[in-house]
């Protein structure tokens, strides 16, 4: 009994030692590559034993926001896109409608996504939307590349949002929603619909972007998701 108390402690203690750890990593606006301070010198500053800073250390590096190697400093980390996918992935594993939860976040986040960039695209971005979708108008309705086209495209909408974390959330799900993708591609197409109904609806989105219309953009995009959803029922209510 008195094992299983101080195990239980001492997981407590760490976990501890990794909310102040990471907020000392924030507070000391760390970049990444920069080094942490030394084990004992951060147990002293917590005043906790070089184990408990030890394991939280080992927790941080596994969130991503350090990297250790060994014989050298830890360093900060910067969590990414890949991190977040990891996370992603991970959670929905354990989810049986994991497809749709996915095509829920898409919804969300590309509808924000094209009203920012609504507000904020340059003509240059509004000419690199353009030229991605010329690209995807250009392949074969069943070609693989058509998907990973639709991928790009909607990634320059994202980078016109102008936001980071925008960005890093649809690098984080593309993988995720390539799936999802797949199955809506594929119930669209045994419907009977056609590949150019969704090439309208990209040119209106991009049309919106243009316009400056973050309303206009946002109704298009809500259209063209409408699409994407009808497509996977289509296909999982078979």
């Amino acid at each position: 009994m008195i094992m299983i108390r101080n195990e239980v402690q001492r997981h407590s203690l760490s976990l501890q030692v990794v909310a102040m750890l990471g907020r000392y990593l924030d507070e000391e606006q760390l970049a990444a590559g920069d080094p942490i301070p030394p084990t004992r010198e951060l147990a002293e500053r917590f005043g906790v034993s070089v184990p408990v800073v030890r394991e939280a250390i080992a927790e941080l590096a596994g969130q991503g926001r350090l990297t250790r190697t060994q014989g050298r400093a830890t360093v900060s980390r910067l969590p990414n896109a890949v991190d977040l996918e990891g996370m992603f992935r991970s959670r929905m594993r354990r989810e049986a409608d994991a497809v749709l939860q996915f095509h829920d976040y898409r919804r969300l986040l590309e509808v924000g996504a094209a009203r920012l960039a609504a507000a904020r695209a340059t003509a240059d971005d509004v000419a690199i939307m353009r030229q991605r979708l010329t690209a995807w108008r250009g392949l074969p309705q069943d070609s693989p590349e058509l998907l990973e086209a639709d991928i790009a495209l909607h990634r320059a909408i994202a980078e016109a949002a102008r936001n980071d974390l925008v960005l890093m959330s649809m690098d984080a799900v593309a993988a995720l929603l390539y799936d999802a993708r797949v199955v809506g591609w594929r119930g669209w197409v045994n419907a009977g619909k056609t590949i150019d109904h969704i090439a309208d609806a990209h040119a209106a989105i991009i049309d919106a972007i243009e316009a400056g219309d973050p309303e206009l953009a946002e109704r298009e995009m809500q259209r063209h998701l409408d699409q994407a959803g009808f497509g996977l029922h289509a296909e999982l209510d078979e």
